[in-house]
């Protein structure tokens, strides 16, 4: 039997972003600092059944989340400054590996992007945002998955109904 290895690893790279790639509202620091981790995350791709942690910097700062937990086959996926298109564009690897739980934190980029820089149209948009994430993170799990969605928000009514709309996914 002879093998293709460059098919099989054309196949992986498509599960990650181009590095031509721009996401419109990260920040000028950001958008090399993306393109890096998605490098990073090609080098150490995730195994079927792991835990993910997707997220921002609040994420990626918690470095190797095997270490803190304990427990193998926990994987980082933050990218500092990283905001909801940001992760949109990259949830190919994540869904293709069928996680056994997956654990979001993401939004606060947006938000502040929203108050102060006036980039982001609107705090409903990152909640649109967070609610196509859910179900595409759901879609695959290996097993009967957890999705927990971890929050820091300046609108409560917003969040209630993005955990309410999240519940329904179950």
């Amino acid at each position: 039997m002879i093998l293709n290895f460059s098919c099989i690893q054309s196949e992986k790279k498509s599960l990650y972003p181009s590095n031509k790639l721009e996401i419109k509202y990260h920040s000028s620091w950001t958008k090399p600092h993306y393109k890096h981790r998605i490098v990073d995350f090609q080098a150490a791709p995730l195994e079927y059944g792991d835990i993910v942690f997707i997220g921002n910097s609040i994420t990626e700062e918690g470095n190797d989340w095997s270490q803190r937990l304990n427990r193998n086959g926990v994987k980082n996926r933050g990218i500092s400054g990283d905001v909801t298109d940001g992760v949109l564009a990259r949830l190919d690897e994540i869904i293709h590996y069928k996680p056994k739980a997956v654990f979001l934190m993401i939004g606060i980029n947006d938000l502040y992007n929203l108050h102060f820089q006036k980039e982001i149209p609107s705090a409903k948009y990152v909640a649109n945002n967070i609610l196509k994430i859910v179900p595409k993170s759901l879609s695959n799990f290996l097993y009967d998955g957890l999705l927990s969605l971890l929050t820091v928000s300046i609108n409560f009514s917003l969040l209630l109904q993005i955990h309410q709309k999240c519940a329904s996914y179950h």
